[in-house]
């Protein structure tokens, strides 16, 4: 029971990993050939746990699998990212999921050195598998629906179920009126003449590289930070207008990105590759991009 338990675990813990990811990417259309490959790979290697099949193998790929996630995990952590991206959109700290890939690493660990107990399943065990596996399956088809983002059109933000992933896409909002400027609080008024909205994090370089360019910028900027909130200093913020999102929501948004404003209306977007193109960062790093591992 206790091996069954331990694969199941495992198998779970796949599944939700992949089913978030899978929904990040039907709701956001961010597919890469690299995500899609992640999907692919933790979802085999789950239902491979639960059949059973080639049940030694199954548990030493399993584990080889998890180690390469913890090393992600924790060079993510030590670059200081506040999401490593391990499910979708959802934002999950680095060092706590290096430490549920510990867990788990140590819970396939047990199953090696206990080899001789990885025995051919019987027929009773393949039925208590079934269950097993219908159950997972139920889990995941759960996950996907819970965990799909929502998009913050033009038309504002409906009530979301909590915890919900708002994605923030301004490209859709050329020739409307900017939805974030009803959950920013900042000092001026950004519904009146021509502004550019920097939108960064706090602990993304390549957005420091941009909130730098534009600290010299002649015309009106206000820099807008996506939680989780960092400190900044005072001295910081004497060019521009400095405020912050709601924290009360989950946002998600694919920083830097630079959002031209006339009269609160949005006029153009810069997104990450029309700054790097212009060179106001150089670096190839996303933050906050899902899903990454």
């Amino acid at each position: 029971m206790v091996r069954f338990a331990l694969l199941m675990g495992t198998a779970a813990v796949l599944l939700f990993a992949a089913s978030a990811k899978l929904a990040s990417v039907v709701a956001l259309g961010t597919m890469t050939y690299w995500v899609v490959g992640q999907i692919l790979v933790e979802a085999f290697l789950a239902c491979w746990l639960v059949t059973g099949k080639r049940e030694w193998l199954a548990v030493r790929v399993a584990c080889l699998c998890f180690g390469v996630f913890l090393i992600a995990a924790i060079g993510m952590g030590v670059a200081g990212s506040s999401s490593c991206g391990c499910f979708g959109a959802l934002k999950s700290n680095p060092w706590g999921t290096a430490s549920l890939d510990l867990v788990v690493i140590s819970g396939l660990a047990f199953l090696i050195a206990k080899e001789r107990e990885l025995q051919p399943s019987s027929r009773p065990g393949m039925v208590i598998r079934g269950v097993g596996g219908a159950l997972l399956v139920t889990g995941a088809a759960g996950v996907f629906i819970l965990t799909s983002p929502l998009r913050l059109d033009a038309t504002g933000l409906a009530e979301a179920r909590p915890g919900a992933v708002i994605f923030i896409d301004p490209t859709q909002w050329i020739g409307k009126r900017c939805p974030l400027l009803e959950h920013i609080g900042v000092s001026a008024n950004l519904d009146h003449g021509e502004w550019k909205l920097v939108l960064f994090h706090h602990d993304c370089p390549d957005c420091q590289q941009v909130v730098e360019k534009y600290h010299d910028d002649s015309s009106r900027v206000a820099f807008l930070e996506i939680p989780p909130h960092g400190d900044r200093k005072e001295s910081e913020r004497a060019h521009g207008v400095w405020g912050k999102l709601d924290d009360g929501r989950n946002w998600f948004a694919e920083t830097p990105m630079v959002i031209e404003l006339r009269d609160g209306v949005v006029t153009g977007v810069q997104d990450r590759r029309r700054l790097r193109a212009a060179g106001l960062f150089a670096s190839n790093d996303v933050t906050n991009r899902p899903p990454r591992r």
